[in-house]
């Protein structure tokens, strides 16, 4: 990855898998049994470690074909 004038040294990148809250519920219209996972992506560069990104998505589980890594099926 690769930014124009950024010297990029670390990528923190997580994946969770977790029980939505009542408003990512709603908003995701999402079933009772409905998981969603939650993904934060941290950049930092240098000099030092000088965060300059970072973004969080919110999605349905099953849009992430996580459910093949837990062999269940939608």
């Amino acid at each position: 990855m690769s930014y124009p004038g950024i010297d990029i040294n670390k990528i923190d990148l997580s994946v969770i898998v977790r029980e939505p809250d009542k408003i990512e519920r709603e908003q995701l219209a999402l079933e009772t049994a409905d998981r969603v996972a939650e993904m934060t992506r941290w950049i930092y560069a240098s000099p030092g470690d000088r965060a300059v990104n970072y973004i969080r998505f919110v999605l349905p589980e099953k849009l992430m074909n996580t459910a093949i890594w837990e062999n269940k099926q939608y």
